[in-house]
């Protein structure tokens, strides 16, 4: 098992940072590192899935909450129907990000193709650290290759 983070990991390296706790206790804990190929596509490994890393962070006494960053009604996935102006859903996110010590965020990367794959950055004290290195303000999320679809808030019990 490979208990250091690698590009594959960044949702338990987020996780691991959001909770103050090491890479390797989680991904032990979660019982493999992510690495297998396990999909048709052999270019794509297993990675993880957010109920394995709920599941450690709740046999902690941790637990996440999800919160949209933008989002909308549909009864069919084909109609929508938007709740509120984007500034406004804009300002009821950065306004629970404020109230937020520690969490982490999904969303998406464009990797050296220019084709969209998954990521994910810790929410520490009121900034973004990113598990690729590097750590930038909400507002620079752009400047930093990262768009962000969703905050997962962490609570402590």
């Amino acid at each position: 098992m490979i208990l250091e983070p690698q590009s594959w990991a960044c949702l338990p390296q987020a996780i691991s940072i959001a909770l103050d706790i090491p890479f390797s206790m989680l991904i032990e804990k979660i019982g493999h590192d992510g690495s297998e190929f396990v999909y048709k596509d052999t270019k794509f490994r297993r990675g993880f899935h957010i109920q394995e890393c709920l599941d450690v962070a709740l046999s902690l006494d941790i637990a996440f909450v999800p919160i949209e960053h933008h989002y909308a009604l549909t009864p069919d996935g084909l109609e929508t129907y938007v709740i509120g102006t984007e500034e406004e859903q804009s300002s009821r996110f950065q306004g629970y990000l404020q109230k937020t010590k520690r969490g982490f965020f999904e969303g998406v990367s464009l990797d050296n193709r220019c084709h969209t794959i998954g990521h994910a950055a810790a929410w520490v004290d009121g900034l973004i650290v990113d598990p690729r290195g590097t750590s930038y303000t909400f507002d620079a999320r752009a400047a930093n290759n990262f768009s962000i679809n969703k905050f997962w808030r962490v609570i402590w019990f």
